[in-house]
């Protein structure tokens, strides 16, 4: 095993601990000592009491260069959008959530997160994933996203191209394939999904998440009986 670098050390700090600042201000530190004095800045500055708690939203063509601190300084740096993301929030000096499709995720994710405490993602399209394996005699199967990855099973028997699972029970292998494969994610959001009753339309999932271990999503039903919106939690 390779032994990390200083800087591959205090970064994996950081990775590990999103919510605590100081990992942060160490890897900070580090930078400002080797010649990296833009990105230092960058990091202390949104670990400052004024700017910890703010988001700064970027998308692919809107970059943020300069921030103005309380006594009327400006902290210059460049805070982009990956050009396979559809936007990022950067918060504490760090990407902390972003939009992207699933296919970019898949090819990007591991990149991302080694460089990035990512905590939410939100993917703008549904995520392929194929039969894997079976225990017939228990009723479940083997799914995956990507080859040689990480493997989950389901109480639902794949039959062959054509035969698409429920809803609740397609929504439960994504996040948990999602979860296994990244599991320092904490939040998944996916896109609108129909709800059907009795083969009509109803409404549609929407924001559907990984909370504490659970499937939580918000099911929109707007014109039909007890229309709103309804956030059901699934074990």
């Amino acid at each position: 095993m390779t032994a990390m670098s200083d800087d591959q050390a205090l970064l994996a700090a950081v990775l590990a601990a999103p919510d605590d600042d100081a990992p942060r201000l160490h890897y900070a530190d580090w930078l400002d000592e080797h010649g990296e004095e833009v990105q230092a800045a960058r990091i202390r500055a949104l670990c400052s009491k004024w700017w910890r708690t703010n988001l700064f939203h970027v998308s692919r063509d809107k970059s943020h260069s300069m921030i103005l601190m309380p006594d009327g300084s400006q902290v210059s740096f460049k805070l982009e959008c990956p050009p396979w993301c559809e936007r990022v929030d950067w918060g504490r000096g760090f990407i902390e959530s972003l939009a992207c499709t699933a296919a970019d995720w898949i090819a990007h994710a591991d990149a991302i997160l080694a460089a990035h405490p990512v905590q939410e993602v939100r993917l703008t399209t549904w995520p392929g994933w194929r039969c894997v394996a079976e225990r017939a005699d228990k009723g479940y199967c083997g799914y995956e996203l990507r080859g040689g990855g990480e493997v989950v099973f389901a109480d639902w028997l794949w039959d062959g191209p054509g035969d698409e699972p429920p809803a609740d029970v397609s929504d439960r292998i994504t996040l948990d394939l999602l979860r296994a494969e990244w599991p320092s994610v904490k939040t998944w959001r996916l896109p609108k999904f129909p709800v059907t009753q009795n083969g009509r339309q109803v409404g549609h999932l929407e924001n559907v998440r990984s909370e504490e271990g659970r499937v939580v999503v918000d099911i929109v039903t707007p014109g039909s009986p007890g229309a709103g919106r309804i956030t059901a939690r699934i074990v």
